[in-house]
């Protein structure tokens, strides 16, 4: 009996150890692609005019090493890679830099020093391009382990899982100079902490530090405070924990969780805000347009108090720069010239309402409340989570970027979707939301959406067409 039980264990293992190479492979080729579609695309098209922000790069034609870096890889570094490689080089020189959280350019810009032989923009590029994409593959094997570990999903709902994560229509952003990679591993990994540790302080304090680094990645890092309220509600509600020891663990997990956001924001307002203007910095294309610290006539975010004042959630500064430079806010971006955008995300948006109805209403139809949310393997927070981003992205902030956004910030999309293809998975789980068959022509016409967008978004965002 006990070698039985040894021989299944090891099989199991086997199993694991086999999907992770499969699951590797699976992202690994999707990168090579991309980096053809990158490549090929800036070979062999003429770039796309704009008036973005672009760096002045010091390529130095005397360095052969240089030039190949930015020949083979020039089409990872446009729209908010520019500003990304300009504040690894320069640190936060103006106001519109803050739009920019710190954790991403930080990391590039101290391992590009170790970079020999090549100029400091190409080291940038260079380190940002290869961190990006180790970052892709680590997120994609925490998936892989989210779906295996915590939902007990079968290898085969889980390859497609993984397929369309790897090809989903925002792939080129994380392996560009975006923080899509960094902010999704970090995400997936706390995620799947949280579930996998079972001693209660050690899963939430441990998955606060992860999502405080997530933070400083993407400011909707905020949102992931729900799933550790989550945890702690369904322990509540099962009677596991006091409503004290609830209420308690809840509030430190959040201090622990925004107080890295609340150094970077003391530093900010003391170097912008609380010293003497500096000198005009000479800047490529500098034409009045950059505020500079210590402006106090222009930053109107500083505080008139004249030391610091710390925000309760993001920092003083982001919505009013996110407003000033992008025109965020509700409603803003309800313009005609915009309805390119709203059609271009209206089918991942329209997938994100679709799916979470049925998480929902399945959880809704519960007729013992106290059951709603103690499945761990429930889908409801991760439901949750991007429904509450795609109405943001219709109302509030820019639309173009809903794709990348709902795809970077939780698995419900590749594991909803793959569940949805897969028809071996409901034999397994009846009971499971998506047991109610849909339209399998709009099934096949949503995935090859999200494989017209890996390729033309790919290629349109590296010669400049605003796919961003």
């Amino acid at each position: 009996m006990r070698t039985q039980r040894k021989s299944s264990q090891c099989h199991e293992d086997y199993g694991i150890s086999y999907g992770v190479k499969e699951s590797i492979k699976i992202l690994g080729i999707s990168r090579v692609v991309i980096f053809l579609l990158q490549f090929l695309s800036t070979l062999l098209l003429p770039e796309f005019p704009t008036d973005a922000f672009k760096n002045d790069f010091n390529i130095n034609d005397n360095c052969f090493l240089s030039k190949t870096i930015f020949q083979l890889l020039k089409g990872y570094s446009r729209w908010d890679g520019q500003h990304f490689m300009n504040i690894a080089k320069n640190g936060y020189k103006w106001e519109s830099t803050l739009a920019f959280q710190p954790l991403y350019p930080t990391i590039v810009s101290l391992f590009s020093r170790l970079v020999p032989f090549v100029s400091e923009d190409a080291g940038i590029l260079l380190v940002g391009v290869i961190f990006s994409n180790i970052c892709f593959i680590m997120t994609g094997i925490l998936l892989h382990y989210i779906i295996s570990h915590i939902f007990l999903i079968n290898s085969y709902t889980r390859k497609i899982a993984i397929i369309i994560f790897a090809y989903n229509p925002s792939s080129i952003f994380f392996s560009s100079i975006y923080t899509e990679s960094l902010y999704s591993f970090l995400t997936f990994f706390g995620i799947y902490y949280l579930y996998m540790e079972q001693q209660l302080y050690k899963s939430v304090i441990g998955t606060s530090i992860i999502f405080s680094l997530a933070l400083l990645t993407r400011t909707n890092g905020i949102l992931n405070i729900g799933y550790i309220g989550y945890k702690l509600l369904s322990l509540w509600m099962s009677e596991k924990v006091t409503t004290r020891r609830f209420a308690g663990l809840l509030v430190l997990s959040f201090v622990i969780l925004t107080l890295p956001l609340r150094i970077y924001e003391y530093l900010v307002q003391k170097n912008f805000c609380f010293q003497e203007p500096s000198s005009i910095m000479v800047s490529p294309s500098n034409d009045g347009k950059y505020i500079y610290p210590g402006d106090l006539k222009n930053l109107s975010w500083c505080p008139v108090t004249g030391y610091y004042v710390p925000s309760l959630l993001l920092p003083s500064f982001y919505s009013v720069i996110q407003k000033k430079y992008w025109d965020v806010g509700l409603f803003s971006y309800w313009q005609f010239k915009k309805i390119p955008n709203f059609l271009m995300a209206g089918p991942t948006i329209l997938y994100t309402f679709y799916a979470s109805k049925f998480v929902i209403m399945k959880t809704l139809n519960i007729k013992s409340y106290s059951t709603i949310i103690l499945p761990i393997r429930s889908l409801l927070p991760f439901s949750i989570h991007s429904s509450f981003l795609a109405l943001m992205a219709i109302f509030i902030y820019n639309v173009e970027v809903s794709t990348r956004i709902l795809f970077s910030s939780n698995p419900f999309i590749p594991m909803s979707l793959a569940i949805l293809f897969s028809t071996t998975y409901k034999q397994r789980w009846n009971n499971f939301p998506f047991d109610l068959v849909w339209n399998e022509n709009l099934i096949n016409l949503y995935f090859c959406y999200n494989l017209f967008l890996f390729a033309i978004g790919t290629i349109g965002h590296c010669i400049w067409l605003p796919y961003v």
